[in-house]
């Protein structure tokens, strides 16, 4: 429904306790950079993984791990349950291990926790 026609909609978003009284400015909460490169991280890093199941010279021993571990294929990349398949797990272990120790919802789960996460 176009903008004006929509009136329930915009009454909503026009909330009275959203809008500073005449003659305030609006306060803005702004989070540090710090937080996004915990979001951005795992996700380049999801990104480099399906780069490498993409990779011709990954793709045997994808096939292979297929049956060995009962593997899915789901939109074009091979799955173990939830978890992406690392065809080449030493280009990414150290960052998955800092993502899954170092991330601040981690805590410190200590060494058997970590390993399960992983």
């Amino acid at each position: 429904m176009p903008g004006k026609k929509n009136t329930v909609a915009d009454a909503l978003s026009r909330c009275s306790d959203h809008v500073p009284n005449e003659g305030e400015d609006a306060t803005a909460i702004t989070l540090p950079d710090k937080l996004f490169a915990h979001l951005i991280r795992p996700a380049a890093l999801e990104e480099s993984i399906r780069r490498q199941q993409r990779d011709l010279k990954y793709v045997p021993q994808l096939k292979e791990w297929v049956d060995k571990y009962d593997l899915q294929k789901r939109a074009s990349y091979y799955w173990n349950g939830t978890a992406l398949v690392a065809p080449d797990l030493e280009s990414v272990s150290r960052a998955l291990l800092e993502i899954y120790h170092d991330g601040p919802t981690a805590g410190h789960p200590g060494q058997a926790k970590t390993y399960q996460d992983l």
